[in-house]
């Protein structure tokens, strides 16, 4: 570790998502998304440089330990409401200083999901900036997609933020031009190269699997912007495929059986409730061929998971900000039907009877990936963005 006063830069994550689970071996089970995911890999890139420490801001104590240097969790305290004002003044302003308490030179509030009003009166106290990672188009355009409440809140956080991170080129313009706000920083996502020689071999060895009868594999959260009940026309559509979706339920619990239901009710869909992320990436790495239904995406971690694994990615209708085609290019990286659900049944079918297409358009989305999103390069990337701030 460290020592006093030896870190140039501070980054403080927010209490939500909390990713910590991702920071210790063995991981937690898959309780986070795409969002939880990237902030863990940036966690594990940001350690790695040595001169900057990682405060992650909690609500409580997990029950383990993290494996990761350069990693402080620490435990938001609440301020003190009662007893003598003056003391109780003199008490909030330590816990205020406290909570934001760093050695780098530059410090930021890195939050994207949700902040608290608490929390971020606190950190302009202490002339923290607030630098907010939009993760979905929906967020910045008029598309309708976001229920008001949310909306409302969102829009907040965007007047309130110090600096913006954006994903892709059409949130920096939809930021503009329906917020008037300019982003400071592009950032996807980020990818993990292998970790060993090893690792790199065994992916190679699981081209060899490759048949004729790949299973379809969907993955995302029961929420309506995901559209899981797409899911039951496709297995009408498609009988001849195993479907396998990994569905992490919602408050909306309604919604969730509702789907399950619907679903369960195919007997070619198996539905699972949530999967460790370790598993989750062996499994990305049978004969599969990854969908996509939602309706609005910044850029799913089901599509850098894929590209890791270097399968293919066939969309409904997100294109991935351009990213994805109808496959007919060479250096295609994934394919998308454009909202045309019979063009998808068509791109999956022609894709299944052609094992060598499927792995030649995975490897061009894992030599994309790992040339446009590799962690140490947005890592640095980020450093060169906290200096202008």
């Amino acid at each position: 570790m460290a020592t006093q006063n030896t870190y140039c830069y501070s980054v403080f994550f927010a209490p939500t998502p909390n990713f910590t689970g991702l920071l210790t071996t063995p991981e937690r089970p898959w309780t986070v998304g795409g969002t939880g995911q990237t902030c863990a890999m940036l966690t594990k890139a940001l350690s790695r440089r040595g001169d900057t420490e990682i405060i992650l801001l909690l609500d409580k104590e997990p029950n383990f330990t993290l494996d990761v240097a350069h990693v402080e969790i620490r435990v938001i305290q609440p301020k003190v409401s009662k007893g003598l004002p003056y003391i109780s003044r003199l008490t909030n302003r330590r816990i205020e200083e406290d909570t934001f308490r760093h050695q780098g030179r530059r410090a930021l509030l890195f939050f994207s999901n949700y902040l608290s009003l608490e929390l971020a009166a606190r950190a302009k106290t202490q002339h923290i900036p607030l630098a907010l990672w939009i993760n979905g188009d929906s967020l910045t355009d008029d598309s309708g997609l976001v229920p008001d409440a949310t909306k409302r809140i969102y829009d907040g956080y965007i007047k309130s933020a110090d600096a913006i991170v954006v994903q892709n080129e059409y949130q920096k313009q939809t930021l503009q031009r329906f917020h008037q706000r300019e982003s400071d920083l592009v950032m996807p996502c980020i990818v993990e190269p292998p970790q060993s020689t090893q690792e790199s071999e065994e992916l190679k060895s699981s081209d060899y699997c490759l048949g004729e009868t790949p299973r379809l594999l969907w993955v995302a959260r029961s929420s309506g912007v995901k559209r899981p009940w797409m899911l039951v026309r496709l297995a009408d559509l498609l009988p001849e495929f195993s479907i396998t979706a990994i569905m992490s339920p919602l408050a909306d619990e309604p919604f969730s059986r509702t789907i399950k239901y619907d679903l369960l009710h195919r007997p070619t869909v198996t539905v699972i409730d949530g999967m460790p992320h370790e598993q989750l990436a062996e499994l990305y790495r049978e004969d599969v061929i990854v969908i996509n239904t939602s309706a609005s995406e910044g850029l799913p971690n089901t599509f850098i998971e894929a590209a890791q694994a270097q399968r293919p990615f066939v969309s409904f209708e997100v294109d991935l900000g351009g990213l994805l085609d109808d496959g007919s290019q060479e250096d295609s990286c994934g394919l998308c039907a454009r909202g045309d659900l019979n063009l998808m049944v068509q791109q999956i079918r022609e894709l299944a009877a052609d094992p060598v297409r499927r792995l030649h358009i995975g490897q061009n989305a894992e030599r994309y990936a790992s040339e446009q999103w590799n962690a140490d390069k947005v890592a640095a990337e980020f450093i060169a963005f906290m200096d202008t701030l």
